[in-house]
């Protein structure tokens, strides 16, 4: 209620909208093909082998990183879909059904994750600790990334959102 209408005839989604929109989509399919080729057995870049012989690499490991990962990824972006320019951490708690949501998403995740016929059904193996920290923290980099893009959002065109 604090901003002007829109012009008549103007879309829903403004330039700014459909560039965040691409940025967005390019870093999630960079990060969760890095993370795919980063367990995949003879990847590119394969940096995480998931068994005891030299050779034990897991394609369904890959997979199920890759999927975690993007899954991740959409928990991370649903704080920064809220505003345009007002950072993610800014009323982090004061959307209970948010809360509830992304707990259910996750909840959901981690029994197709652990749960021995939902993992036959979607293809899926257990993770790791580590595992977790890694689709993490990649996936985090959203996050950090529109945070820095709000910064230069509220500096350079102070609108509120």
């Amino acid at each position: 209620m604090k901003r002007a209408p829109r012009r008549h005839g103007a879309g829903i989604l403004l330039n700014e909208d459909w560039v965040r929109l691409a940025c967005v989509g390019l870093l999630m399919m960079v990060g969760t093909i890095a993370v795919l080729d980063a367990y995949y057995p003879g990847g590119m870049f394969t940096l995480f082998a998931t068994g005891t012989a030299p050779n034990a690499f897991d394609e369904a490991h890959a997979r199920t990183m890759a999927f975690t990962t993007l899954m991740m990824y959409q928990l991370f972006d649903v704080y920064n879909c809220r505003s345009r320019r007002r950072s993610a951490f800014k009323g982090f708690l004061e959307n209970k059904w948010l809360l509830v949501a992304i707990g259910f998403a996750l909840g959901t995740h981690v029994l197709v994750v652990y749960v021995p016929f939902l993992q036959t059904a979607f293809h899926t193996v257990a993770l790791s600790a580590l595992d977790w920290a890694v689709a993490t923290a990649v996936s985090a980099s959203l996050l950090a990334m529109m945070e820095i893009a709000k910064v230069f959002l509220r500096r350079h065109r102070p609108v509120p959102a």
